[in-house]
């Protein structure tokens, strides 16, 4: 994680409060936005993001479960 004083964070310290993992999750989602809109590379394909997205979904409901594997 960059330090609180890398320019990202300076630039973005308001919309980042409250975002998940300590405000990463915003440059993350950032990251994606701008990536579409500079037509270039992505950040992450769309295996990894499933991926990354279905990991709470799938946590919470196999702890609902009594912590089986779903």
């Amino acid at each position: 994680m960059p330090g609180k004083n890398h320019p990202l964070w300076q630039r973005w310290s308001k919309e980042t409060a409250g975002a998940g993992h300590g405000g990463m999750d915003f440059f993350v989602v950032h990251a994606f936005i701008e990536s579409i809109k500079n037509q270039s590379t992505l950040p992450m394909d769309v295996y990894d993001a499933a991926a990354w997205s279905a990991i709470t979904p799938l946590s919470e409901k196999s702890i609902e479960l009594g912590n089986q594997t779903v």
